[in-house]
């Protein structure tokens, strides 16, 4: 009896031990797909004291991770929507924001992968964080990455900005969203904006429930004068 425990402990671990293997040697898609975002955000930050060189293989560095024909619209806090068509335009425009600015480094949090049936293609939901050298405040969008295997490669087709709440997240607040910084300050009484730091910290009260807050903030706006 005693020998039969040992022999099924044995296979018990040894089990343990093989799917554990299974996960670190052969990752499935879903873990391929966070490191290569995870890569993708270090490859999208930069010092300040890169040499034009440098700066020119980073921005090329990020096309790598696109398919050639990759679409990129996303919203710049403060300013207006971009869309980029291309690794051409891409490469232009991430250069451009190296020989601009004094240094940036890029985060991905909460990343949410979802594989199609076909294995060949796949979305990822996630929370993207840049903080500019020299800037007091950070900035914070929620972002789809839409992926497609190519040759045994995932890359990026296309990258859309999306609303919090279209994602089916509850607890995500947009700070750099200027409709939800308007319903806040509304809502409040501020006479000026809150800054995204501000709302981030002031936010931290309403955990887990940010997204129905953000959603309140956006419907304040469609309140009349003096309500």
């Amino acid at each position: 009896m005693r020998t039969w425990s040992v022999r099924l402990i044995v296979v018990v671990i040894l089990a343990g031990l093989g799917f554990w293997g299974s996960r670190v040697w052969f990752p499935g898609p879903e873990e391929v797909i966070r490191k290569r975002l995870s890569e993708l955000a270090r490859t999208a930050s930069f010092s300040g004291s890169e040499g034009t060189l440098v700066k020119l293989a980073g921005a090329q560095a990020l096309a790598a991770f696109c398919t050639p024909d990759v679409e990129i619209t996303v919203d710049i806090p403060g300013h207006f929507r971009q869309t980029f068509s291309g690794q051409d335009e891409l490469v232009q425009a991430a250069l451009g924001a190296r020989r601009a600015a004094g240094g940036l480094n890029v985060q991905f949090f909460d990343i949410i992968v979802t594989v199609a049936p076909d294995r060949n293609s796949a979305v990822a939901d996630l929370t993207a964080e840049g903080r500019v050298r020299g800037e007091k405040d950070f900035y914070v969008q929620e972002l789809k990455f839409m992926l497609r295997k190519v040759e045994g490669k995932w890359l990026i087709f296309r990258v859309e900005t999306v609303k919090t709440l279209s994602l089916g997240r509850p607890d995500v607040l947009p700070a750099t969203d200027y409709g939800v910084r308007q319903g806040f300050a509304r809502t409040y009484g501020w006479k000026e904006l809150p800054s995204p730091r501000e709302l981030l910290e002031y936010g931290e009260r309403w955990r887990p429930h940010r997204s129905t807050a953000a959603w309140y903030f956006w419907r304040a706006l469609e309140l009349p004068d003096g309500f």
